[in-house]
């Protein structure tokens, strides 16, 4: 009887992991990649299952800026959260290259000294937030989409490591 049963045993099927479809932001971003020439690594994933996602890394992250800016600047504590972000990993990864430095390299032509002085208490504590809560996260921020409605704000990231 129990050889009749194994023979009666149809094979079990994998399961189709369906793919969950990408929203519209992420598409859009996907889109946007080859824009981005000779900056872009050879292969991106997306919502790879095995890293924490980078939208939700990123908010985290730029949660004091966030809980000081109203919602018109809500965009810019973003901006400056993603740019503080990839200078926190370039410091961790050159070594001592000084906050001024970086500024002045990525500054807009024009940019005076009052300026960098006054932002760089926030990259400051900024790069202490990235020690202390992602150590060990070192994904570059490569292209990203702020999109608003009128209840509430979403964030796509595309990153690196």
């Amino acid at each position: 009887m129990a050889a009749r049963n194994q023979k009666n045993k149809r094979p079990k099927q994998k399961k189709n992991k369906r793919k969950k479809p990408l929203s519209a932001g992420m598409a859009r971003l996907v889109q946007r990649l080859p824009e981005l020439g000779s900056s872009l690594p050879q292969k991106v994933l997306i919502n790879p299952p095995e890293h924490e996602k980078m939208s939700e890394v990123i908010l985290e992250f730029a949660q004091p800026l966030l809980d000081i800016s109203d919602d018109e600047a809500t965009p810019k504590a973003i901006d400056f959260a993603i740019v503080a972000w990839n200078f926190a990993i370039i410091q961790e990864q050159s070594g001592p290259q000084t906050l001024e430095e970086m500024m002045r390299k990525t500054a807009k032509p024009g940019t005076d000294e009052a300026t960098i002085e006054r932002y760089k208490p926030y990259f400051d504590m900024l790069f202490q937030r990235k020690r202390e809560l992602f150590p060990d996260n070192q994904r570059m921020i490569l292209d990203y989409e702020f999109t608003e409605s009128r209840d509430n704000f979403h964030l796509n990231v595309v990153s690196y490591s």
